[in-house]
């Protein structure tokens, strides 16, 4: 049974994630209440990253500031790797896996277990990207790149430019868009992935 739910302002950055991936899924949770049942999949990527931030956690880096990362690479020329970084835009918040400041250039990355770049992939670490340049705005350019947590290797990374940051805010204004229920969101249609689905069990839309 659904609980309806106070509509958020606000938006999850993993949302980015799951409007590529099916917008009936946002209506699910967002407006409808449901909670998605828990997958293999999602309890080993938990664990994953709970693994990787507690081996980064005694690191040099673990108590120095965003704000004091920034100055020190600008004025020490020095690199700062921090981990599990909450950022707050003027519509999305989330929680970076990891985040490189640098001199010449800022590095936000997403841990993924699979070694390919999905589009779901690419609009969540964009979504970071656009979340840390409205809360910090930092003078070096920013990159998104998604990393493989089991080979430790990264496989794709962008600038974000102005034309990243265009299309996330379009899909920022459809999930509000979703959310007041001004949009009629768009399921994925594709039977093997709506049986993998968390919510399949609420959703009657979904491909049987």
């Amino acid at each position: 049974m659904s609980t309806i739910i106070s509509k958020p302002t606000t938006i999850q950055i993993s949302m980015l994630g799951t409007h590529a991936f099916c917008e009936y899924r946002i209506y699910l949770e967002l407006v409808m209440g449901f909670k998605a049942r828990g997958t293999p999949e999602m309890l080993e990527g938990t664990k994953a990253h709970s693994r990787i931030n507690t081996m980064a956690f005694l690191t040099r880096d673990s108590n120095i500031s965003i704000e004091d990362a920034l100055l020190q690479a600008e004025s020490d020329g020095r690199e700062i790797t921090k981990r599990n970084v909450r950022v707050t835009g003027k519509i999305l918040r989330g929680n970076i896996d990891e985040i490189h400041i640098g001199p010449k250039e800022i590095t936000i990355i997403d841990d993924k277990k699979w070694a390919e770049h999905y589009p779901s992939y690419k609009n969540q670490v964009f979504g970071y990207c656009l979340a840390f340049k409205e809360q910090y705005n930092p003078k070096q350019p920013i990159y998104g790149a998604i990393k493989n947590y089991q080979s430790g290797k990264e496989v794709w990374k962008k600038q974000f430019s102005v034309l990243e940051e265009e299309y996330i805010n379009g899909i920022v204004q459809r999930i509000l868009g979703i959310i007041r229920e001004d949009i009629t969101p768009k399921p994925i249609g594709v039977r093997e992935v709506c049986w993998q689905c968390g919510f399949k069990n609420y959703c009657n839309v979904r491909t049987r």
